[in-house]
This record gives C-alpha cells, sequence and structure tokens, in this order.
C-alpha cells in the first residue's frame, strides 16, 4: 500500500463516520423538537382539564398525583420521540442481520441468537420488578407532595394571620423545656 491509498483510505474513513454523524444529530433534535411539542401540548390539556375540574373529583386526586403526572409522566412523551422510529426499524434490521448470519455463519449463528430469546423471559420478569419499584416509589412521592402542601398551607395560615410571633415565643417555651 502507498502513502497516497492510505492517505485515500484514512479520509474515505473519516468522511463515512462524519456524514451519518451530521444525519443522526439532525434526526435527533427533529424528533427532540417534536417531543417537546407533543409535551407542552399534553401538559397544557392536563392543565386546562385541571381548570374545569368540579370539587368532588379532588377528594379522589391528590394534588401530588397531578404534580407528579406533569412532571414524571409527560416527560416521556419527550423520549419516546426518540425512539419511536425503532418500532419499524428494529424488526426490519433483526430481520436483515438474521439472514445475514444464516448466510454468512451458517445454522451455528442461530443458536447464538436462540440463547439471546432465552433471556427474554427473564428481561420480563426484570421489568415487572422494576415496574413494582416504581409504582412504590411514585406512591411515596405523592405521599411526600401532600404532606409538603399541608405544611406549606399551615405556613401560609400562619403568616396570614401574623401568629409568628405567638408560634415563636411558643417553640422557645418548648426548647426552654426540653433543655432541662
Amino acid at each position: 500500500m502507498t502513502k497516497t491509498d492510505a492517505y485515500i483510505y484514512s479520509s474515505l474513513i473519516i468522511i463515512t463516520s462524519f456524514v451519518p454523524v451530521l444525519c443522526i444529530h439532525n434526526y435527533m433534535l427533529r424528533q427532540s423538537l417534536l417531543g417537546r411539542k407533543f409535551k407542552i401540548a399534553t401538559m397544557a390539556l392536563i392543565y386546562e382539564k385541571v381548570l374545569n375540574l368540579n370539587k368532588s373529583v379532588f377528594a379522589e386526586t391528590t394534588v401530588g398525583q397531578m404534580v407528579d403526572l406533569i412532571s414524571n409522566d409527560v416527560t416521556r412523551f419527550e423520549a419516546a420521540m426518540l425512539f419511536i422510529q425503532d418500532l419499524w426499524m428494529t424488526p426490519l434490521q433483526l430481520i436483515i442481520v438474521l439472514v445475514l448470519l444464516y448466510i454468512y455463519v451458517g445454522p451455528t449463528g442461530l443458536a447464538g441468537v436462540a440463547v439471546m430469546i432465552g433471556f427474554i423471559p427473564f428481561q420480563i420478569w426484570l421489568s415487572k420488578k422494576m415496574s413494582a419499584y416504581r409504582l412504590r416509589t411514585a406512591l411515596k412521592t405523592d405521599e411526600r407532595i401532600r404532606i409538603m402542601s399541608e405544611v406549606i398551607s399551615g405556613i401560609q395560615v400562619i403568616k396570614m394571620y401574623t401568629w409568628e410571633n405567638h408560634f415563636l415565643s411558643w417553640w422557645n417555651l418548648v426548647e426552654s423545656l426540653l433543655s432541662y
């Protein structure tokens, strides 16, 4: 191989690496913007729905659930838009790879694919466990937000009626009793 051939091949490697990067970054930007639009539209719909709800609905739905819905669940629209194309690309790529694997490696290559498919039940079980943990986390988050909103409304009542000095003198009394 001559020095000129080496320069040509290395230039081709750099160009073939650079062109997909340009395309992928543009694709990711467009999909991210589309995901943000979905997120904003969904948040606006939730906000309008909350404003139009009756007071009786708030007896069964907490503020924590609504905040959790807006802060956690709606943001998944944004992430989902980045990978929505994988729904049709992945099966197509899988078929192409399996055909090429069978052509170049033979039936032995399909044995490796069979082992990977054998791990699918384990992944399903693991996903169910993670879902249960996420549900417990969401319930704890709802409870924390409910408690914090009660604390904040209590602080607002104290401030509204200017009871700060009364509570401060009461707190000083409690501290003096605890120091004995």
